[in-house]
């Protein structure tokens, strides 16, 4: 799980093997069994070089939005594929609170 924001929001974003594999090359499973080896190797270090190549990156990814985030304003959404964003003129993308925005339209207000 990971704390994903932009200059509007933050929410909590659960990444499925397929977003991390794509991402990393690796899925979740893969990474957290390396995560738990590097615990026990000195010099001790808590990320793969892989979480530490794309740390401060912008990523895209495509959220599922369930009923808890419709009905009771869960902040916690699971990401079932992920992008490196790449950034050009041409390209557009939406903020989280343009998102929640949107999701408030098609389901009514989200209190």
């Amino acid at each position: 799980m990971v704390l994903a924001h932009d200059k509007t929001e933050a929410v909590n974003v659960v990444f499925s093997d397929r977003a991390v594999k794509r991402l990393v090359g690796k899925t979740a499973t893969m990474l957290l069994e390396e995560i738990e080896d590097l615990a026990e190797t000195p010099p001790s270090t808590l990320f793969p070089q892989q979480i530490l190549d794309i740390a401060n990156k912008d990523v895209t990814f495509n959220i599922l939005i369930s009923d808890d985030n419709v009905l009771i304003n869960s902040t916690m959404y699971n990401a079932t594929d992920a992008y490196l964003s790449k950034k050009s003129k041409s390209s557009t993308s939406e903020t989280v609170e343009e998102i929640l925005e949107s999701t408030e339209s098609d389901f009514g207000e989200i209190s």
